[in-house]
């Protein structure tokens, strides 16, 4: 089972749209989709909390152990940094149990989030992935950047990034 502890922006966020610190460890462990950053930096889980809403958290792996030989890792704990509540009908589309979570997110960052690029030579996207210089530019909206939450994972030796996405959390 994986201890899932929020951080305090997390638990503040969880207190204001309801989530319980049971229902936020049981997306972590009873995920129905799920995903861990190529640099087992982090976990994205959902879950369905029944067939119009769901349960999205983004969260930091924080302690894990890797099985070379059997291929996996068995993660023991993580540091939530984002929980939020989601229907199916969002202004940018539909969700459903089928989408991949790349298209998930994408799905939601384009409903509430800013475009990112984390290269100045790149063109911004709702979700990014790619050429990294070690800035991260938000850009399309005039939200205060303490209003948005940016997650993503970053890998400053191979100058690269993946699964960036915003959120506006008012």
């Amino acid at each position: 089972m994986i201890r899932v502890v929020p951080s305090a922006d997390c638990a503040a966020l969880m207190s204001r749209v309801g989530i319980s610190p049971e229902l936020l460890t049981r997306t972590m462990n009873e995920r129905h989709l799920g995903m861990v950053s190529d640099g087992l930096d982090r976990l994205i889980s959902v879950r369905w909390i029944d067939s119009e809403n769901a349960v999205l958290v983004d969260s930091k792996i924080t302690k894990y152990t890797d099985d070379l030989e059997a291929h996996r890792i068995r993660i023991h704990e993580v540091e939530a940094q984002l929980a939020i509540r989601i229907s199916n009908a969002l202004p940018a589309g539909r969700l459903d149990r089928r989408l991949s979570l790349p298209d998930l997110l994408q799905v939601v960052a384009e409903s509430f989030g800013r475009k990112v690029s984390c290269h100045t030579s790149e063109d911004a996207a709702f979700l990014y992935e790619g050429p990294w210089d070690g800035s991260l530019l938000l850009l399309n909206g005039d939200t205060p950047a303490s209003a948005v939450y940016v997650g993503g994972s970053f890998y400053p030796h191979l100058k690269r990034c993946e699964l960036v996405w915003s959120l506006d959390r008012d």
